[in-house]
């Protein structure tokens, strides 16, 4: 439900019912924050989208994620929010911590996206 909010920018509505989630289902907590740093990042608000990557930063370090996966995570999350040129320099230093790894096609789609000429 807290897709379609964001779909038709209902994104008060979209905080508050992640905001719900995060009471009912603490240990998803990186879950919510995630999309709402979507959210946060479709609305160009950028002190918002701050404080909801250092706090997914936080919890996926204390979970031992490698940086590599942090910084697909936060890229996943420019793209989806609509910040191709953001997205792009995080698959970039993603795959840079795991050359040749998949996610290079990523890049390359996302500079796709970006000029469908190149």
């Amino acid at each position: 439900m807290g897709g379609a909010y964001h779909e038709i920018g209902s994104h008060k509505k979209e905080h508050k019912l992640f905001e719900e989630g995060i009471k009912h289902w603490p240990e998803q907590k990186s879950t919510f924050y995630y999309w709402q740093a979507i959210c946060t990042v479709s609305q160009g608000d950028t002190a918002r989208t701050a404080f909801y990557l250092e706090e997914i930063r936080k919890m996926k370090e204390k979970s031992g994620w490698p940086e590599a996966n942090i910084l697909l995570w936060y890229a996943s999350i420019y793209a989806k929010g609509g910040s191709i040129q953001k997205a792009e320099e995080y698959y970039r230093l993603a795959l840079a911590l795991k050359p040749g790894d998949q996610y290079a096609l990523l890049i390359r789609l996302v500079k796709y996206f970006k000029d469908p000429g190149t």
